[in-house]
């Protein structure tokens, strides 16, 4: 859809607690964290706040594929890339008959970090150090961080937490009803082989959904250009992933690989998430206010590891870089948002037969 000139709303665009032991599945080789550059990896893949802008964006919907429907009855669900988990425990809440596994690469059950991450962010809007484009924020901002808050102490006794390497063969003894997949675009080396699995460890009518963000930012009125170190940023981020053998894919590239893994009726939606506070819409501001705050805490994190990995930059050449990057960041001048992809796809309620050869 359009974007308004005059006041540069965002404009939504369409395309077609603590968890036991005993409950978790853990490798060794899994949870022993490469520490590099003084920091720990696998933890910055995903944070509590990108959980809650996808809640903004869908109106509060855990996604858009019919399992997701609140008066739907689910089997079993499949959580891929599970980051935090919040995601799992919602949907467990949601459907309390449904059986909710989770399967991600990382140490998921780390509560302490967790609530660290909800107490930045309440610490950050209820006290005194809001951002300097931002105004005290609406009691429904402080409802929906208090919800986070709340959400970490518990999990519902039908969501399983495992912690596996996700490219390993799956060894599920069961299809799922519903495979939910979410910011798994630089985690995996080959797509068509993910989609495949998926394919396979779905239900004759089974939905597959994936969330993934296209890390290259856009504006449509042209603030943001290439000279700026956000957009540097982002394209030596897609350098990195690409010498390290995960890139990160163009997303709507992915319509077309869930085709031809042979899924049906596979459909695309389209929404963009503003880098902070500057559309005067409620709603998108609402959704920039959270994304800047998702970036910020991640920002170091997630730029670490590729620049010193795969383009031997100095661990000091990345944290000076990142200055001008944050000041793109908070800059409201630029107009600029992460285009975001919902992606779903059903496998045939029947297969069709290859015939034997004679």
């Amino acid at each position: 859809m359009s974007q308004s000139q005059d006041n540069h709303e965002v404009k939504l665009a369409a395309d077609d607690g603590s968890i036991a032991s005993s409950r978790t599945s853990l490798r060794d080789s899994i949870i022993d964290y490469r520490i590099e550059n003084g920091r720990s990896y696998h933890r910055y893949k995903e944070g509590n706040s990108n959980h809650q802008l996808w809640l903004i964006t869908l109106n509060d919907k855990l996604g858009v594929a019919p399992p997701c429907e609140r008066n739907a009855t689910l089997g079993r669900v499949l959580d891929v890339g599970t980051g935090t988990g919040i995601w799992a425990i919602d949907f467990g809440d949601e459907h309390p008959e449904a059986d909710v596994s989770t399967y991600s690469t990382a140490h998921l059950n780390e509560p302490r970090r967790l609530m660290d991450t909800g107490l930045t962010l309440h610490r950050r809007f209820m006290g005194t150090t809001y951002p300097p484009y931002s105004q005290p924020c609406e009691e429904t901002f402080i409802v929906k961080i208090e919800r986070v808050l709340t959400i970490l102490h518990r999990v519902p006794p039908n969501v399983k937490f495992e912690v596996d390497d996700i490219e390993d063969e799956w060894t599920y003894s069961r299809p799922f009803e519903y495979i939910h997949s979410r910011l798994m675009t630089s985690s995996l080396s080959d797509w068509p082989v993910f989609l495949r699995r998926c394919f396979d460890n779905l239900e004759p009518g089974g939905y597959l959904e994936l969330k993934e963000t296209d890390i290259i930012p856009r504006s449509d009125d042209d603030t943001l250009n290439p000279a700026h170190a956000l957009m540097k940023w982002a394209n030596l981020l897609l350098e990195a992933s690409i010498k390290l053998g995960r890139p990160y894919m163009e997303i709507p590239n992915l319509k077309q690989l869930m085709i031809e893994a042979e899924f049906e009726d596979v459909t695309m939606h389209v929404y963009k998430w503003p880098t902070n506070g500057w559309p005067k819409d409620p709603r998108y501001r609402e959704i920039g206010l959270w994304n800047y705050e998702n970036t910020m805490m991640g920002l170091e994190g997630y730029t670490m590891a590729p620049l010193t990995r795969a383009l031997d930059w100095m661990p000091a050449e990345v944290d000076v870089f990142l200055i001008d990057v944050r000041k793109d960041l908070k800059d409201r001048s630029i107009h600029a948002y992460w285009p975001q992809y919902a992606i779903t796809g059903r496998k045939p309620h029947k297969m069709e037969e290859t015939p034997a050869l004679t």
